[in-house]
Parts: structure tokens; sequence; C-alpha cells
């Protein structure tokens, strides 16, 4: 017996394959009133998998609703799990001998001991479907980075300890990296060199960054025209939530309508306390928020995508030793040092992967925009002059300068001006009829000019 869940006529519902394999029959013709495979795996009885047995067998002209296979387009069984899927880590050999490479092993071809981990599931891919490759932004899908900590602690300690030492650290251990994740992903600190751009420079480079007066007005720069949240819907996009510092809370409460009532007022009874024109409002506790950097957030945070490569995997570790990344010195002789460590790693990758839209690939704009603290970051400007390899040079205009996923067009001079944190950052100029050209930018204490020649296709 074969369960189903397939689509047809842009209707889709749970159904079982007849014996021979040619036909699907609708549970529902068979009195089953379950919506999803989900809640059939969880209530249905005895009786009803014999009655789904017994129905396979069936005359197809006598099954209301059957539908020869050929007309249906089946769907993945379980389209949106609730919960992270169980998930294989190493599923085929040229895996293991990558894996293997990596923890400089040998590998004799056989593999004891199966690894699993689990797995965030937005929507499961149906079968056959393809996987988006986002080519266009992106030119290789093994994007994600790693996190890991280790933490020494001495065998006697452990032995000493009247509680679990092991279970106190770990989840201060997860709070942790969910702290540097946050950090990297939307101000950029300790971002891994494989993920683009931080949230805040992305939101910079579209100019969507609105910076305060002397005398703020809170309610403009938020909610007024040329504020924080229009500057996302100039670029075409919704709002969807908002992040700021807890400092931001005293600013809101302060604002009141020309009778005095304060206009913002925390909502007890619904899901968040706080909302900015529909838009759930959230004070990040993890020590994350940067509030040097921006003082609020704003954004279509449906854009903001993830995957999860290796879940927190935690391992205990008695023998080996620890240096210091930096100077290679050896922090750590667990054996020597009678010592055991905690080894946890976390990978992961992360990306607006689509910044632009299906009808203009070349749109520039970012889903968020930030409000600036009273002094500003400190960043410098890095100028892109584009122009032909004709014997008097001219400048090129439209031409995309992408700097790590922030994007930019030529103005008439040929001319883009970024400005960004010190750092390092990968860049590609591209104009239609044209050969792309990749840069890599280097930005410390003083303005960078470049200069780039593109050459017309043969």
């Amino acid at each position: 017996m074969r369960l189903v869940t397939y689509e047809i006529e842009h209707k889709s519902g749970l159904g079982v394959i007849s014996r021979d394999g040619s036909w699907v029959y609708p549970l529902a013709s068979l009195d089953m009133d379950y919506k999803t495979m989900q809640e059939l795996i969880e209530n249905i009885s005895e009786s009803e998998k014999q009655l789904l047995e017994y129905a396979s067998g069936q005359d197809p002209y006598k099954v209301r609703g059957a539908a020869p296979i050929g007309e249906v387009s089946l769907l993945a069984p379980i389209p949106h799990p609730r919960q992270d899927v169980i998930c294989l880590g190493i599923n085929y050999m040229a895996h293991a001998e990558e894996s293997a490479r990596f923890k400089k092993e040998a590998f004799d071809g056989e593999r004891p001991h199966a690894i699993y981990f689990s797995k965030r599931v937005n929507r499961a891919t149906d079968p056959g479907a393809g996987i988006p490759s986002h080519r266009d932004i992106v030119t290789d899908l093994d994007y994600e980075a790693e996190l890991a900590v280790i933490i020494p602690i001495p065998e006697a300690v452990l032995d000493d300890a009247e509680f679990d030492i092991f279970g106190e650290i770990t989840p201060r251990v997860n709070e942790a990296i969910g702290q540097k994740v946050d950090s990297a992903i939307i101000f950029g600190v300790n971002r891994p060199a494989e993920w683009q751009n931080d949230i805040v420079t992305l939101a910079r480079q579209a100019g969507n960054n609105v910076a305060p007066s002397g005398s703020p007005d809170y309610y403009n720069l938020i909610l007024g025209e040329g504020g924080v949240i229009s500057k996302v819907e100039e670029d075409g996009y919704m709002s969807t939530g908002a992040l700021a510092s807890m400092g931001m809370r005293a600013k809101l409460r302060g604002i009141k309508a020309t009778d005095g009532t304060p206009i913002f007022k925390s909502d007890m009874q619904g899901s968040t306390n706080y909302a900015l024109d529909g838009a759930p409002m959230y004070f990040p506790q993890n020590g994350a928020f940067d509030n040097t950097i921006a003082q609020l957030i704003i954004g279509d945070f449906k854009q903001a995508v993830y995957a999860i490569r290796q879940d927190i995997t935690v391992k205990i570790l008695d023998q080996g030793v620890i240096q210091d990344p930096a100077t290679k010195e050896i922090a750590y002789n667990l054996a020597q040092q009678d010592m055991v460590a905690l080894r946890v790693v976390f990978r992961m990758g992360w990306a607006l992967p689509n910044p632009a839209t299906r009808m203009d690939e070349d749109r520039v704009g970012c889903p968020f925009a930030y409000l600036e603290p009273a002094t500003a970051m400190t960043t410098q400007k890095v100028t892109f002059t584009v122009k032909d390899n004709n014997s008097e040079p001219k400048a090129i205009e439209g031409a995309i300068v992408d700097v790590n996923g922030s994007r930019l067009k030529t103005n008439a001079s040929g001319v883009a001006e970024f400005h960004l944190r010190p750092g390092t950052y990968p860049a590609k100029i591209r104009k239609s009829g044209y050969g792309t050209v990749t840069e890599t930018v280097s930005v410390d204490k003083s303005a960078v000019p470049k200069a780039v020649t593109l050459i017309p296709n043969a």
C-alpha cells in the first residue's frame, strides 16, 4: 500500500495508489477526512489501514474521483514538516572521501557507524522537482560557514562536581552561537568570508539608511515619508518585522499625539508587545544588537533565508591539543593536563537569494532599512570608475557593480560609490555586451579608488 500527497486541477489531497500503480484513489472517496499526511500518520486507525489496503485493489471505475497517475502531480508526502527532519550525514562515496580529507583521516571505503543530524525544512521538494540554484547571484551553493567552540574542563572538576557540568554548559554555548550568528548576519561582526555582506551594509549601499537630526522626530524618522519603513517600501518590499535596541523602547514611548496620548502602546493581549505599522517589533536580549551601528532595523525578513548544513553537534574529547588560532601555540594538551574538552560545532549559511526580481535581474535595492545612531559608524568611500577599452576610454553608464551582494549601477560618469567598513570584499562588475570583471577590494583607513576596464564581447 502506497499513500501519496498529490495535486490535480490545482487542488491537493491525499490518496492511495492502486496495486498496479496506474491510478490514484482519493482518501476523501473513502470518507477519510485527513487534511495532511502528518495528520493521517498520527491518527489513522487499524480498521482504516485495512480499508485502504482493500480499496487499493478495487476497479478504478468504481472509485469516486479516481485519476490516472499520469494526470496527477505527486507532491512531497509532507510538504511542510512540523519539526526538523533527521538526515544522514554522509550519504554517498564522494561525500565520505571529502569528509575524510577534511578530518585528515584515512578512509578505506567503509564507515562502521552512521552519522545523523537534524535539519530545518521550509518546504520539502516534490518528487522529481528541481532545486533553485540562484546562479544569477551565486556560483557555488556550498556557502555555509562553520562555528565551533571548544571548552576544556579538568577531569578533577568533573569528578568533584555535584551537578551535570556539561548539561549546564551546553545550552549556554548554544545561546552564544545564536548570538554570534545574529551579530554576523545583521551587523557583519566576525562575518565569515564565504558570506555576503551583512544586512546593515546591504541596506546602506542601497541608500536605505536614515540619519537622525540634532532634535530627532522619531515618528517621522520611522513612519514618515523618507523614513525607515518608506525606504523598504520604495524598493518594492513589505516590512514584516523590526529589530531595535532596548534604548529604542523609551524613544517609542515618548512619541505622543497632539493631545498628549502615547502613540506606541504595549499590546498586552497580542502575540508581540510592540508593532510598527503592523510589523512585529523585537528587542533582542542576547547581546547581538549593536546600537553603535543602528538604532532600528526594519524590513522583509522573509527575504533573509538560511540553510543549516550541520545542526549543533556536541562531542567530548579526552585526547588531543588545542591551539591558539592566531599564534598556533598549544593552549591545552588534554592528556597531559588530565582534561576533557567539549567540542561544539554548527555549520550554516545565509543569503538574500533574490535581491533582484525574476523580471529585472539588474534591480538594485534592499528589503531592509535602518535608523542610524546619533554618531554614524565610520566607513570609507570606495569609488568604482568603469570605462571601456577604447584608445580614448569612455565612461560606461548602467554597469552593475556587485560588492559581495551590495549592488549599485554606475552613473553617467561611469561611477558607483560604496561606503564600506574595513575589510576585504570580492567585487564583480558586469554590463550586457561586455565581459565580466572580478576584483578584490581591501578597505582600511582611507578612501579606495578602483578603476575598471570592461572589454566588449567578441
